[in-house]
């Protein structure tokens, strides 16, 4: 990376034998790819670097297996699909044999310009008219909604990164068996290499073994595509393990009274190159987490016209979270959240503005919580909390306040933006305005708690 004007700028050498794909100008091929990374920020731009980095290579990756001519990946399964269509659509008719023996002429011709392996490859694909092919049922997955943006970014780099290491454009699911599945793992284990050149993280290789397995087990076996419904992608060998700076990972817990208490009266923070943000405003988001069990982007990622009053507060419109269930509208009436709220919207009138104005984005993500987070941590490493606790344990704590206080479970849920267990409230039930107001009602802290927020964060009890 190289600082220019102020911004990070990405200079990535490309190979030589595919230099004739990437020319100046003036016509002459490049030696280099160099793209601007957008921030003038160290850290966000070494995030985006990464980003950019395994783009390229598989960018590389792709022009590579297309100038040896092994596979003409986006032709080949482009033409299988079309006939693969136009058989489906001649099922049952007597334009069936017609199709397949054009179908037959192509494959010919496909051997003849291009080998028996690309030919078989093509007719195999063609003539899937039974089930979906892997592309297919990836694509209808993908594309059902079910996953955020962020998460569908991941999961398509973990399987075009699959399909590429297989070296074909598409391929019948009953095709990736245990072994091609134990095969992937084992290349990501000894060969694959990250951003920086090196062996990828275990988190890493983790991550995108769970893509697909999710994959098959929420869209392959649920539809019984497969003869064999065990999943190939369960249970493979993945070298290394997590390690967290205190092993505590997995046993994340509620804060303790006595450490939400040494939050509310930490220190300063010092502002600098890595913590942009005071205080008070990770206090502010630590007691909207506490007064309203919301995930950090959720806080964070919210304008104006998201955070609307009402009689006793605000309505809290969230409109993009991890799940289609988060997706909620929650009635905010606490003081000590409605204070924030009021004082954060202040006099500015533009809907479309930040509530946290001056939160930035980052991260591979562009998520507007991903600084705040980092800042979170280093504050709660300041104070002495351990790795155990994090902003996610505000949500623990507000879902153990409303289980002792004997609120609604499906109340609760769909505050919280959890999909309710039992079929009827998931299918059938929209939720109820007046329970969720109660669930905004029923929330509190222990006096010394509130107290104290009500001290640190500048807000008189009778704010709202």
């Amino acid at each position: 990376m190289k600082l220019r004007g102020g911004i990070w700028w990405l200079k990535l050498t490309i190979p030589r034998a595919l230099r004739v794909h990437y020319k100046s100008s003036g016509g002459k091929p490049r030696t280099h790819i160099e793209e601007s990374l957008r921030t003038g920020d160290r850290t966000a731009a070494m995030s985006e670097r990464d980003m950019r980095v395994a783009y390229w290579q598989a960018e590389f990756r792709r022009l590579a297996r297309e100038a040896d001519g092994t596979v003409q990946a986006s032709s080949l399964a482009t033409r299988a699909a079309h006939w693969r269509e136009a058989l489906r659509m001649a099922a049952n008719s007597s334009d069936f044999e017609a199709v397949q023996g054009l179908v037959t002429d192509e494959a010919e011709e496909i051997e003849q310009r291009q080998g028996p392996e690309a030919a078989q490859q093509f007719a195999k694909l063609a003539q899937a008219t039974e089930v979906p092919t892997m592309r297919e049922a990836w694509k209808a997955w993908i594309d059902a909604g079910e996953l955020n943006e962020s998460t569908k970014g991941k999961y398509k780099l973990a399987f075009e990164e699959f399909m590429g290491r297989l070296q074909v454009p598409d391929l019948l699911l009953r095709d990736v068996t245990r072994k091609v599945a134990q095969d992937y793992a084992d290349w990501l284990n000894t060969e694959a290499k990250s951003a920086h050149g090196g062996p990828l993280a275990y988190r890493t290789k983790k991550d995108r073994i769970t893509a697909l397995a999710s994959f098959w087990g929420d869209y392959v076996e649920r539809r019984h595509l497969v003869k064999d419904g065990r999943n190939p992608w369960h249970e493979l060998k993945i070298t290394g393990q997590w390690k967290p700076s205190d092993g505590l990972a997995g046993r994340k817990r509620p804060y303790r009274d006595e450490e939400l208490l040494a939050l509310i009266n930490g220190p300063e923070v010092r502002l600098g190159e890595k913590t942009r943000y005071p205080k008070g405003t990770l206090l502010e988001l630590l007691a909207l987490g506490l007064y309203t069990g919301a995930r950090l982007d959720e806080i964070c990622s919210r304008k104006l016209g998201e955070v609307l009053p009402s009689d006793n507060g605000f309505r809290l419109h969230i409109t993009g979270s991890k799940t289609e269930a988060g997706i909620r509208v929650i009635p905010v009436v606490h003081p000590i959240a409605v204070g924030i709220l009021r004082r954060r919207i202040g006099d500015r009138r533009d809907r479309n503005a930040q509530l946290f104005a001056e939160f930035i984005p980052g991260g591979r993500d562009r998520k507007l919580s991903w600084y705040p987070q980092r800042a979170l941590g280093r504050y709660r490493d300041a104070v002495g909390l351990g790795v155990e606790t994090d902003f996610h344990s505000t949500r623990r704590n507000f879902i153990t306040r409303l289980e002792d206080a004997g609120a609604s479970p499906l109340a609760r849920d769909r505050y919280v933006g959890h999909t309710p267990k039992d079929l009827a409230s998931r299918v059938y039930s929209g939720g109820s305005e007046s329970q969720l107001l109660r669930i905004a009602e029923t929330i509190s802290y222990p006096k010394e708690i509130e107290e104290a927020l009500y001290g640190a964060l500048g807000i008189a009890p009778s704010a709202s």
